[in-house]
């Protein structure tokens, strides 16, 4: 059973505040508590608290001065604004102060709030499993994998799958720099194969014939001894096959008898050896595209790509560059404590959050911690994070590409002109929560002239 969800509403109406009350323990594992001013939830404000429903307009400290300070203090809880007052500037002030959502009293509010807190009791509870996920794939050297996206929980529950049947061959694909070498590393540290060797075979880096004799071995080697090949060497571990599509046609050939009988001879010899390796090939492309680009044969892929990862870029995670940006900051400082400590400026998180990062978590990790060398103000600025060849490079104006800024800021401004300023419809339209909307309306400077 999940752990409970803890809420607070802070509303100055009883009649209201009970009504709220009864609506939002129809959630299973909700508990709620009512407060009737700001200053008192401040004070039993605990991190036992995920979710807050706050007025704007109550008696004693106002709404956006609570919100303020309940933000300052829990930069993670969900706040939920709600006010009689349709006043765009409004809600648009309260969700720059951190507000979750803005929701208008008397416009189908109760069923509203009851499914922003449900979607926020579903988050907590991803969390937690995340966390625990997170735990369980952490090899021993901080190499653990870290992301809240849709993309990454895909990620998580099939890097579990391979963790509990370490029988199966695991396909990594994803673009340079998504973590392939990282989420190998974690399926076997995970697992119980950890007590036995890790092994990776950089299949680009050598001839097709000395990647044979580093796959298979040597009856004879140079001082007529046997020469362990790394699928021997491997034994009950795993062995990494990194880039199998270099990997030449005879190995391949050879590789694929080898799994199809669960055995193998040394090059040059008549003994078998048993193959206990479990395999992991990565690949920048996918199973699909190495066998119809004829890289790899179809019945290899089908055996190594048993279970097939496909690690998502960067771009495709939503808000996990920031967490990344963040623990890549943590981790560089704990490493080198002589820097100052210099926390990300809003500015820079917003780079760092929309920059298209063509080299994913790699390109960001050297970024961040080129920028704590660098910088030399309070903050790590934009300009320590991206250079000006990145930022040409990687997304502003080049070539006739217009800039990711502009096209979200005509897609809002069109939105909002095409539902003349209906915050809810334009949302809708735009595919994104009120919430969002009303962040890129403070970030571009516009206005609309109804939320409901």
């Amino acid at each position: 059973m999940s752990a409970p969800i803890r809420c607070f509403v802070v509303e100055d109406d009883r009649a209201y505040a009970s009504v709220l009350r009864y609506q939002l323990e129809r959630i299973p594992s909700l508990r709620v508590d009512v407060f009737s001013r700001g200053e008192t939830a401040l004070a039993e404000l605990n991190g036992d608290v995920h979710l807050v429903v706050l007025d704007l307009i109550m008696a004693g400290q106002g709404g956006l001065e609570t919100l303020r300070q309940l933000r300052e203090r829990r930069p993670d809880l969900a706040i939920l604004v709600l006010s009689a007052q349709i006043d765009v500037s409004v809600a648009v002030e309260a969700v720059r102060l951190g507000a979750y959502d803005y929701i208008t009293k008397g416009q189908d509010d109760l069923h509203k709030v009851q499914r922003v807190a449900e979607h926020v009791a579903e988050r907590y509870r991803l969390r937690s499993e995340l966390a625990c996920l997170r735990a369980r794939f952490d090899d021993g050297t901080n190499a653990a994998l870290l992301g809240e996206s849709p993309a990454m929980q895909k990620v998580y529950v099939l890097v579990d799958k391979a963790i509990q049947n370490d029988s199966v061959y695991v396909g990594l694909s994803g673009e340079p720099g998504t973590g392939k070498e990282l989420t190998a590393r974690t399926i076997h540290y995970a697992g119980p194969r950890r007590a036995h060797p890790f092994l990776t075979l950089a299949c680009a880096v050598a001839p097709d014939e000395g990647l044979e004799v580093a796959l298979f071995g040597l009856e004879r080697g140079p001082d007529d001894q046997p020469q362990p090949g790394l699928l021997e060497q491997a034994a009950e571990g795993t062995l990494v096959l990194d880039e199998i599509a270099e990997l030449g046609r005879p190995t391949q050939n050879r590789l694929l008898a080898a799994l199809r009988e669960g055995s193998f001879v040394r090059i040059g010899g008549r003994t078998r050896q048993t193959l206990t390796a479990r395999l992991i090939a990565t690949s920048t492309r996918d199973a699909e595209t190495l066998v119809r680009e004829g890289l790899v044969r179809e019945e290899l892929v089908d055996r190594v790509f048993d279970l097939s990862i496909p690690l998502p870029p960067l771009r495709e995670r939503a808000n996990d560059a920031v967490l990344l940006a963040e623990q890549f900051r943590r981790g560089y400082l704990e490493r080198h404590p002589d820097l100052a400590p210099r926390p990300f400026s809003t500015p820079a998180k917003r780079v760092v959050l929309d920059h298209a990062w063509p080299g994913n978590v790699k390109a960001l990790k050297n970024a961040v911690e080129r920028a704590l060398l660098l910088a030399d103000g309070p903050a790590i600025e934009v300009t320590d994070l991206i250079t000006p060849d990145d930022a040409d490079a990687h997304g502003r104006t080049h070539r006739g590409v217009r800039p990711l800024e502009d096209v979200k800021r005509d897609a809002v401004a069109e939105a909002l002109r095409v539902f003349n300023g209906n915050i809810q419809r334009a949302a809708q339209a735009l595919g994104i929560t009120r919430s969002t909307l009303y962040r890129y309306m403070e970030r571009f400077e516009l206005e609309g002239r109804s939320v409901s």
